[in-house]
């Protein structure tokens, strides 16, 4: 294909994506993505079929860093000097060379509104977030980022002396760089301007300039080229490296400029090139040149000679892909060592590779440009493909009414899922730290009414069971027991309603919520036109969905009960010294004995009270509350010395330390005072035993005699708080009794049987259970009917326009009928 050709074929591309993009115009048939991608082939094609026309041959010098880059830009146009060189590069200035008929410098500065645009976009990479050019401090700076040492070592080790570096150094020179920005573009007659330099070498000055281009006479013969001096492949600046990379791969060749007295390829000094392809697919190196400077400081033609086969070696060896030896060149750079050259046998061979890129625009680029266009027709038959592949030619009401319904589907699946997921955990966290439910229930039961009792409800029951029975003759026992009859059943279903009550508010106020959310995926709020129908049928979706996992009264109410009807049948249901309030405390004493240990006084004090000699069943049995504590045992080692000391005292000296620790570890274990064991240590018959066999003697009997002590202590405790009981022998003592009794209820509902419940776990269990079940559902068959089913008053909108719709797709029909033969032209 020779170049007319390619300039045809470009121009048909780029033909045939502007009437695309003016078919589509305003129908957005062709996505937002696809429309960049078109414009960005477009104007690439653009740009090359410009070069082509010109005969243009764009060309990158690179290489690292002292490597003679800008001393061959300047040999190559044989203007020594004319590109300055320096150890630092400006970090955004681009230096060019084009030819001229008159020569002189051009200096085009950055608009402060873009150059502020990439400075904060250099602050967001090292995570500064909010920084601004005019007001960010150094020090603020400096110490942020020595943070990230420890937070983000990844983004530290990224940066550190390249981004790092390029911001401190326009922060350093903010005031210069600002006077610099949005000034017109500078004009120099003389090269060897040293302000034309500063502009170029200064850290500081440079980063306000946007692009540096030479327009030289000397490049008459190569009036086609536009040679470009980039930053090295060593550069210590991240933004030296980006810059490398985007001109390489927009250039048509490249010259890497290498040291042949060094001919080893450093470690990733080809990286750039081997990684990275060109904006179609070409590989970098395939546009590669190299040029081997400082030749005359090479020993001889002869180790010249294997330096150039041992870079070829390395260069073939990195790129994978054998390097053309008619691509390298040697030579020096400085005519005044020349002469070294031309003794050993050699010479500068620039003129050579300018011969090289001419037979190189006119051959090789041509299969290079060739790829490019035919990726670019590839690219475009894609797009077209795929618009016409997706959008349907033939479409009705039914087929306009389903994809509506599709695109609902996938768009408010993906939202809800999330929706509940972060409300699920939002509900969970909420209820189990703030202890609402508790907090709640506690409140509700200090209220008088809660549970129906009150000292006028009570006096009232009492009136009517003297009233009404003819029998009554001031047989108190009776009375106190008919009317604890009556209470006990109903205290137990009043404190019943409060937990069942104080959960179905608190569920339907989160059912709510999740209302909310459902409906809010799908696009509806309070001011949808039909907002009342579909909240409606979503209360209906979410009850079929969540049923018999959202809120299980059965089982909360089990759950209530454990807890509580052992401590009501007991207080309530028996009169105070009675055998059966004995008898239903014995039946329930497992229970209740675990339900002391949620006390606030056992919980946050250290007690080591028998669990029989707890404030709940003193209040339970007697109505009196005043456990009293014993002293809290002493430690391990303790008990050991003081055993030891005993049987030190009983003439037993060689106890091993083994049976000491046996003894005290069983002692604190089963919480046996250091004083039992003294005692029984002094009360065994000691005569007939000794030594260790004494020990052991005394660890079995001083055990066992506790643990029986222990069984008997609890009947004698128990008995001998009961023994004083004054019952009730008047209608007011009756009436004192109970209300005691209901007092004291009350006390350890709260202190105890509330915190024991702990309501927040069952009840977080139960919204996770239900949202769970709920998400679940949206995955399935069922929300897809739901969808469909309540579609067009979703979409009232959309539906009350589907006509419109239609019209629309005809529009549509139209376009993707002249995308096929737009298509078919390509093809051929």
């Amino acid at each position: 294909m020779d170049k007319k050709n390619i300039i045809e074929d470009i121009s048909n591309i780029v033909s045939a994506i502007d009437k695309s993009m003016e078919l589509d115009k305003n129908q957005m048939v062709i996505s937002f993505n696809e429309v960049g991608k078109m414009r960005e082939i477009s104007n690439n094609l653009s740009n090359l079929k410009r070069k082509l026309e010109k005969d243009e041959l764009e060309v990158a010098v690179v290489g690292l860093e002292k490597a003679g880059k800008s001393k061959f830009s300047s040999a190559f146009v044989e203007s020594e000097g004319l590109f300055p060189s320096a150890d630092e590069r400006c970090t955004f200035t681009s230096t060019k060379l084009e030819y001229s008929p008159n020569d002189y410098a051009e200096v085009e500065f950055y608009p402060r509104g873009e150059f502020t645009t990439k400075f904060e976009k250099m602050l967001n990479e090292v995570e500064f977030k909010n920084g601004k050019f005019d007001t960010i401090k150094i020090d603020t700076f400096k110490n942020h980022f020595e943070t990230l040492k420890e937070s983000r070592k990844d983004i530290y080790n990224l940066h550190t002396n390249k981004t790092e570096a390029d911001i401190i150094d326009i922060i350093e020179g903010r005031d210069k760089i600002s006077q610099l920005l949005n000034q017109p573009i500078r004009k120099f007659e003389d090269f060897k301007s040293d302000e034309l330099k500063t502009f170029i070498t200064d850290k500081n000055i440079s980063r306000a300039v946007k692009n540096v281009t030479f327009y030289s006479s000397n490049l008459q013969g190569l009036e086609n080229i536009v040679l470009y001096d980039v930053p090295g492949f060593d550069s210590p600046t991240q933004v030296h490296l980006n810059q490398t990379i985007e001109k390489l791969q927009d250039v048509d060749a490249i010259i890497m400029v290498k040291n042949i007295k060094m001919p080893s390829l450093k470690g990733g000094e080809v990286d750039i090139l081997v990684k990275n392809n060109d904006m179609d697919g070409i590989k970098l190196y395939e546009k590669l040149f190299v040029f081997g400077s400082y030749a005359d400081n090479v020993e001889s033609l002869e180790a010249l000679g294997k330096n150039k086969n041992f870079l070829i070696e390395g260069l073939s060896k990195s790129l994978k892909n054998q390097f053309a030896s008619d691509r390298l060149f040697t030579g020096c750079l400085d005519k005044k060592y020349e002469d070294k050259l031309i003794e050993m046998g050699s010479s500068t061979e620039l003129e050579k590779l300018k011969d090289r890129l001419k037979r190189y625009n006119q051959s090789e680029r041509i299969s290079i440009l060739e790829k490019r266009i035919n990726r670019a027709i590839e690219d475009v038959k894609a797009i077209l493909k795929g618009v016409i592949d997706r959008t349907p030619l033939n479409q009705n009401m039914v087929e306009l009414s389903n994809d509506i319904v599709l695109t609902l589907l996938d768009d408010s699946r993906l939202t809800l899922e999330q929706e509940l997921s972060s409300l699920s955990n939002r509900i969970k966290k909420e209820i189990i730290t703030s202890e609402e439910f508790t907090k709640t229930v506690k409140e509700g039961i200090e209220k008088e009414d809660t549970l129906n009792i009150t000292p006028e409800s009570l006096h009232n029951i009492m009136e009517k069971i003297t009233s009404d029975d003819a029998r009554w003759t001031e047989d108190y026992d009776r009375l106190n027991n008919s009317v604890r009859e009556s209470l006990a059943k109903d205290v137990k279903d009043k404190f019943n309603d409060l937990i069942i009550s104080i959960s179905k508010d608190k569920m339907n106020e989160i059912m709510n919520n999740i209302e909310e959310v459902f409906l809010n995926s799908l696009g509806v709020n309070a001011n949808h036109p039909k907002y009342k129908e579909l909240l409606v049928a979503t209360k209906e979706y979410i009850d079929k969905n969540t049923a018999g996992t959202r809120f299980d009264e059965a089982g909360f109410k089990a759950l209530t009960d454990r807890f509580s009807v052992d401590l009501i049948e007991t207080m309530i249901k028996f009169k105070l010294g009675g055998n059966a309030r004995e008898q239903r405390f014995q039946k329930g004493k497992r229970e209740l004995y675990m339900l002391s240990l949620f006390s606030a006084k056992n919980k946050n004090k250290n007690f080591d009270l028998p669990l029989y000699k707890t404030d709940l069943v003193l209040m339970a049995l007697t109505q009196k509350g005043d456990a009293k504590v014993e002293e809290t045992p002493m430690d391990k080692n303790e008990y050991i010395s003081q055993i030891k000391e005993t049987f030190t005292k009983l003439g037993v000296k060689d106890v091993s330390r083994s049976y000491l620790e046996q003894i005290a570890t069983k002692a604190l274990t089963k919480k046996i005072p250091l004083t039992k064991i003294i005692q029984t240590m002094l009360n065994l018959n000691l005569a007939t035993k000794a030594g260790m066999e004494l020990a052991k003697f005394i660890y079995e009997n001083t055990t066992k005699s506790f643990e029986e002590e222990m069984i008997e202590g609890e009947a004698r405790y128990i008995s001998g708080i009961l023994k004083d009981i004054h019952q009730a022998n008047s209608i007011d003592g009756v009436k004192k009794e109970i209300e005691d009794d209901i007092k004291n209820l009350k006390f350890l509902f709260i202190d105890c049987v509330v915190e024991a419940i702990c309501l927040e776990l069952p009840f977080a269990a139960a919204i996770t259970h239900s949202l769970d079940t709920l998400k679940n559902s949206i995955k399935g068959e069922s929300f897809r009917n739901f969808v469909g089913d309540n579609v067009s008053n979703i979409k009232y909108d959309e539906y009350g326009s589907i006509e419109d719709k239609i019209s629309q797709n005809m529009i549509k029909k139209n376009i993707v009928d002249e995308f096929s033969k737009i298509l078919r032209k390509l093809e051929k």
